[in-house]
């Protein structure tokens, strides 16, 4: 357990970040691909490439302007660090299956839709050892546009 009287910080400040909303009509910007295989869906486009692995569910590459962006596959996560009272109450011990959750789960169905130039994702994936199902919706528009990145 952390000891009486640690300092954990001593100055709490905001940081001057702000950016506006970038709206954008998904018709008007450059066209979004959808491709499926037996390997996974990729959806692409001008500038950006996403691949969803149909094994496990998850995003196995995310490249933009041809560098990717993961060094390895994102991995669902349902675990994190236990503060203090977590540790007091047992917590890690009494919840360690979801520890690893993540590299357990395995997709049960995919389903992805292109319509108006909007990517729809909809994976089902299980805890191979819970048994617990994990329903994920991920739209790809401007988001897959990567607005965000400069030109």
């Amino acid at each position: 357990m952390i000891p009486k009287d640690h300092l954990v910080a001593w100055e709490q400040f905001a940081l001057p970040i702000h950016r506006e909303a970038i709206v954008e009509i998904p018709s008007e910007i450059s066209p979004v691909n959808l491709f499926e295989n037996d390997l996974g869906v990729e959806i692409y486009g001008q500038r950006f490439k996403i691949i969803f692995d149909r094994e496990f569910g998850q995003i196995s590459q995310y490249a933009i302007d041809g560098v990717d962006l993961l060094t390895s596959p994102a991995e669902t996560n349902f675990w994190r660090a236990p503060n203090d009272n977590d540790l007091g109450n047992g917590m890690p011990a009494r919840t360690q299956i979801w520890k690893n959750a993540g590299t357990r789960m395995r997709t049960k169905a995919i389903n992805s839709t292109l319509k108006n130039n909007v990517a729809e994702i909809i994976l089902v994936s299980e805890d191979t050892l819970s048994s617990t199902t994990l329903l994920q919706n991920i739209l790809s528009m401007v988001m897959a546009q990567f607005r965000s990145v400069k030109k």
